[in-house]
């Protein structure tokens, strides 16, 4: 297929940005997101072959109202700040607090520390995430919750965010999760300025006061669909998506995202009769401080068609960053083999790949539908001096302004997911190796044998080791097999090897690259994902801390056996599966 039939128009992707850009601040509820919303709407009806709609539904935000803060000893200084959303409301005198610095905000750095009633100050990062911060910090009875933005140390910019932590729209039982603290948003300059003084001083103590305005609101939603007109395959569909809820000015973050999608759209509606599968595009409302609810609402409501014929997810964000070199893709790791022939081949080496994480809209994780996410961002001694930016200095800011774009950069991350789209929307066999799966799987039991002590691990991780060898010796049998129908058009295999790879997707995706059960999900950026079977190590990881002796050990043990069930059931599945269609073919 000829590249030049599906070439991105820079002047377009370029024209739709700067409309967006005229959209600043466009949050959940108000007046911008609905005309960033009427912009898409207008311009998709434009197009024919398009299905489009608008998705309502209502999820919680939260609106600032007011916030201030003070140094008031050993010195007087009033600092700008911007509340985090969700957070606590104080009272009208606000509240007064020791300050305490805790460098990234992690469990480890409270370890031994008195936070009880304390203003606790920390950096921006995703290491943890600003909600994990915040749950980190409530779990342990600070007071409140100080966020000093990124950036070099003379950057003025107040960070915007929310801690709400809870994924999507909250259950009832999930309302009792959100972490309940009283956190605002400084600079990193302000923030330089406190550390200095908690430096040279046995105590300093702040005031903050907080009003914040938590509200369910009706979602403004951009969505269409374009159905393939290949009968065999157009049951089975790709979801390419990115939020239109933004802060700031929105240039980097995620006007150029958006963009990019519609220029996408153009151009796969054009050719719809080239395209063997369908493609649904999604602009997600409710990301910034609802926490991913348009992607997670999106997921729910369309769970059986999703189940039936979702086969992969594409995030678009993070697009052109100004200075930017690295391409990191937070990926599922059967897609890694074929997102690395098309990284080879567009910017001639492979992004640094990394397990999905629960972030950047990644909803999927639940129903076993593969993620993909690639941006760009600074080489490692860069953000050091940007103080861990990885989206930019100016983000969430009104410093994210049409200068911030690399344009060169921009063209070639809109190639790069132009092409990962075709491949998946094109190629009659899907290209998923599950091989390169379980190989890390493999890895993680390694290192979990490696983590925790023998009297831990008990005998189902060496049962695991042995039905993970048997899933793989049946991989491998069958991507052999797939090898000798590559160059042939055998409808019958075609759709056997596809319905294979998407059922393995749906049994070992949610109970190996999750915590919790398929329909929940994980909190916003949920630290356990970051590590090996992190349903195992997340039992394990309480375990080592506490007595054997101890009641809590006890009931430990019972968790972990469960979760080990878990997934011995899926390995079952997958061997079980794999074994039926070798005996078929």
């Amino acid at each position: 297929m000829s590249k030049d039939n599906f070439r991105i128009d820079m002047e377009n992707v370029w024209k739709h940005i700067e409309m967006l850009c005229n959209f600043p601040d466009r949050i959940a509820g108000t007046e911008n997101i609905e005309k960033a919303s009427r912009y898409i709407l207008d311009y998709l009806k434009r197009i024919n072959g398009l299905e489009v709609w608008i998705e309502r539904f209502h999820f919680l935000t939260s609106f600032p109202i007011e916030s201030y803060f003070e140094i008031i000893e050993p010195e007087f200084r009033s600092i700008n700040c911007f509340p985090n959303l969700f957070s606590e409301n104080t009272s009208d005198e606000g509240i007064t607090g020791e300050i305490i610095y805790l460098g990234g905000g992690g469990e480890e750095e409270y370890s031994g520390k008195d936070c009880v009633d304390k203003f606790v100050l920390v950096e921006l990062s995703y290491s943890p995430p600003r909600t994990e911060k915040a749950r980190i910090a409530s779990n342990n009875k600070a007071k409140a919750l100080i966020i000093m933005n990124w950036g070099h140390s003379e950057n003025r910019i107040v960070g915007r965010g929310a801690i709400k932590s809870v994924w999507g729209i909250p259950t009832t039982k999930d309302l009792e999760k959100i972490p309940k603290i009283v956190s605002i948003n400084i600079s990193k300059f302000d923030g330089e300025y406190i550390k200095n003084i908690l430096s040279r001083n046995s105590k300093v103590k702040g005031k903050i006061k907080v009003k914040v305005r938590n509200e369910w609101v009706n979602a403004n939603q951009p969505m269409c669909r374009i159905e393939s007109l290949k009968p065999e395959f157009k049951e089975e569909f790709i979801i390419v998506g990115g939020h239109l809820e933004a802060w700031g000015k929105t240039a980097t973050d995620n006007s150029a995202g958006n963009a990019i999608m519609l220029e996408m759209i153009r151009i796969l509606s054009e050719k719809r009769d080239k395209l063997l599968r369908s493609i649904l595009f999604g602009f997600w409302d409710g990301h910034e401080i609802g926490e991913a609810a348009g992607s997670a609402y999106f997921v729910d409501y369309y769970w059986s068609d999703l189940n039936s014929g979702g086969v992969a997810y594409v995030n678009i964000d993070g697009c052109g960053l100004a200075g930017a070199s690295r391409f990191v893709s937070y990926s599922s790791p059967e897609t890694w083999k074929f997102l690395e022939e098309v990284e080879k081949e567009v910017i001639g080496k492979p992004s640094e790949k990394k397990l999905p994480l629960k972030f950047g809209d990644n909803s999927f994780q639940g129903i076993g539908i593969p993620y993909i996410f690639t941006f760009t961002t600074y080489k490692e001694d860069e953000l050091e001096k940007l103080g861990g930016a990885i989206f930019g200095w100016w983000y969430h800011s009104e410093e994210d302004t049409l200068d911030k774009i690399d344009k060169e950069l921009l063209e070639i991350q809109a190639r790069l997911y132009m092409e990962y789209v075709l491949r998946l929307l094109c190629t009659p066999l899907l290209p998923f190796d599950f091989i390169k799966f379980i190989e890390v799987i493999e890895m993680e039991i390694a290192k979990i044998k490696e983590a925790f002590p023998e009297y831990l691990l008990t005998s189902h991780i060496y049962k695991l080791e042995k039905e993970v060898n048997e899933l793989k010796k049946q991989l491998i049998e069958i991507y052999k097999l797939s090898e000798e129908y590559k160059d042939q058009y055998n409808l019958s295999f075609i759709k056997s090897f596809n319905q294979l790879l998407l059922k393995l997707c749906r049994i070992l995706i949610p109970v190996f690259r999750s915590t919790v059960e398929k329909y929940s999900h994980d909190v916003y950026g949920c630290l356990y994902l970051s590590k090996p079977l992190p349903r195992i190590y997340k039992i394990l990881d309480n375990m080592v801390k506490i007595s054997r002796d101890d009641w809590k050990n006890h009931a430990l043990k019972i968790e972990l056996t469960r979760q080990y069930n878990v997934l011995h059931d899926s390995l079952i599945d997958a061997i079980s599966l794999c074994r039926n269609f070798l005996n078929k073919h």
